[in-house]
């Protein structure tokens, strides 16, 4: 008896062993990820509302869409990118000085990178009426996050991918021709990717590939770039991976508005699909985005009941493509 005992002792020790041994390897397996697709209008557009891009995401198989508000009062893009890494906003005109500084990428021996003026960035946070923390998503995601594109465009769009230091933690940067396969890996090592695609129909075929080379329960959140220039700050936005529902209209309780959801929801919704571990270091003041009728403690991007053609004005707005 003493024998058996022993030997069933042992055999529990060596299940625990091995439990313990491969649980690293299976969270690693199953670790969730987000990617964050920016899609830049075609190079001889005016900056407007990207009708085309619109269009294009909602032929997209699985993704819900609708309109981002990208920025509160008068519009800039690159105050809208900050507002997606600081996951709250206040008018520009509140800041001194109003406008952003220039910023610039600067690339790392080691791989990573960090946003040239970033000082500056920081500065300027300090003289807004409420707390900004630029770099904030960023800085809430254990290991940073990983930016993807091409290094000699739009280097402005490596702002959400910065952390509180303008730090990014990892460039993959080279031409655009496998930019799904280079999200792809990155993913594989960071909880967030943000990825810059190549301008128009090439930077939605791209979202494509990215899309069919998602894993199950990663989310991927697509938006038109804030374009250069002075725009209605209405920008066509898809997400899927939200819930295991049918594609429908995205909305959040922050807009409360059907087919519309604000910048500033982004990165709580990434922080949500992340997982505790992000959330509970995550600042009080950021909104989670959730679906309309299915209200959490606080709002994050949602599928609501209603559909949208995004190559029309939405019904709340009859000026949605003015630029």
């Amino acid at each position: 008896m003493t024998r058996r005992l022993a030997a069933s002792f042992l055999a529990a020790l060596s299940i625990c062993a091995l439990a313990v041994a491969l649980a690293p390897t299976t969270q690693a397996a199953t670790r969730s990820s987000a990617i964050l697709v920016l899609i830049p209008q075609d190079k001889e557009a005016p900056p407007s509302y990207g009708e085309d891009i619109a269009d294009g995401l909602a032929e997209m198989p699985g993704l819900s869409v609708g309109l981002t508000s990208a920025t509160q009062g008068s519009y800039a893009p690159e105050q809208a990118l900050l507002d997606i890494g600081q996951g709250t906003r206040v008018s520009r005109s509140t800041y001194d000085p109003k406008n952003v500084p220039p910023v610039g990428l600067v690339k790392m021996v080691n791989g990573s990178g960090s946003v040239k003026g970033w000082d500056m960035i920081v500065d300027r946070a300090d003289t807004a009426p409420q707390t900004i923390v630029p770099g904030l998503l960023a800085s809430t995601i254990p290991g940073g996050v990983a930016y993807v594109g091409d290094a000699t465009r739009l280097q402005e769009t490596v702002i959400p991918a910065a952390d509180r230091i303008g730090r990014i933690s990892s460039l993959a940067l080279a031409d655009t021709s496998d930019t799904a396969r280079r999200a792809e890996s990155q993913a594989k090592e960071y909880g967030l990717v943000v990825v810059a695609t190549t301008p128009g129909y090439k930077g939605l075929r791209e979202l494509r590939q990215i899309l069919r080379r998602r894993d199950p329960g990663q989310l991927v959140i697509a938006m038109q770039t804030p374009p250069d220039g002075p725009i209605l700050p209405l920008l066509p936005v898809g997400a899927a991976g939200l819930d295991d529902g049918p594609p429908a209209g995205l909305t959040s309780d922050t807009t409360n508005q059907p087919n519309l959801v604000a910048g500033i929801d982004i990165a709580p919704t990434i922080l949500d699909h992340l997982g505790s571990e992000s959330r509970m270091t995550c600042s009080a003041g950021l909104w989670f985005l959730t679906a309309r009728g299915r209200p959490k403690r606080s709002p994050r991007f949602a599928t609501g009941s209603t559909s949208w053609d995004p190559g029309e004005p939405p019904p709340w707005h009859s000026s949605a493509r003015d630029g």
